[in-house]
């Protein structure tokens, strides 16, 4: 039990000590972050897409 309060108080103690950005900035980054993984997952997807055609091509030509 004094080791479960040790990490309690501990992890109190860290948290307290941490900067938050401001409101506009978190809004900004988050902003950023789903912006880019928008177009990473378009850009991965597109690649699945060409191999995937080009694995068809490949197997089922005739």
């Amino acid at each position: 039990m004094n080791k479960i309060r040790t990490f309690v108080r501990e992890t109190r103690a860290e948290f307290s000590q941490i900067t938050w950005p401001p409101r506009n900035e978190a809004i900004r980054l988050t902003f950023m972050v789903v912006l880019f993984s928008a177009v990473f997952a378009v850009f991965l997807g597109a690649i699945d897409y060409f191999f995937g055609e080009a694995i068809k091509s490949v197997i089922f030509a005739r």
